[in-house]
């Protein structure tokens, strides 16, 4: 019950940008460097930020492959972007999200990628699936 309070004041911490989006950095999603307690903690924390700021606008937050992540999401999009007051969105933003969207070795993208989705948050990943369906491409 501690950590769920803990994670809810965090998640509403983040989403009203009372706080620096850079904490999320420490957060690293992958099998060596979590515990059952972190990853319920990472669960709660993200699924309180998506109920509260909505899944478009979480992922626009977290999109770690655009260029200007309070814009637009891909080439041809329309959708209305809400960005917030104290918007975190310097270019040194995306690399706060790195540690929890991995793109280093394809296991620990899978890793996330089956995390998040197990969670109800596959639309976050995304980018990651991108990048493994392109990965063998990379290696050539």
């Amino acid at each position: 019950n501690k950590l769920r309070n803990v994670a809810k004041l965090f998640g509403h911490l983040l989403h009203t940008d009372s706080i620096s989006w850079g904490v999320l950095s420490c957060i690293h999603l992958n099998e060596d460097e979590t515990t059952s307690s972190s990853r319920i903690f990472i669960k709660i924390l993200v699924q309180e930020m998506a109920e509260a700021m909505g899944m478009v606008t979480l992922k626009q937050r977290f999109d770690t492959d655009n260029p200007a992540p309070d814009g637009p999401v891909g080439e041809d999009a329309t959708a209305i972007t809400v960005a917030a007051p104290n918007a975190n969105h310097e270019p040194s933003s995306r690399e706060w999200y790195k540690g929890m969207f991995p793109k280093d070795n394809a296991r620990n993208t899978r890793y996330a990628i089956n995390f998040f989705t197990s969670i109800g948050l596959g639309p976050l990943t995304d980018g990651m699936r991108e990048f493994l369906k392109n990965a063998p491409k990379l290696i050539l």
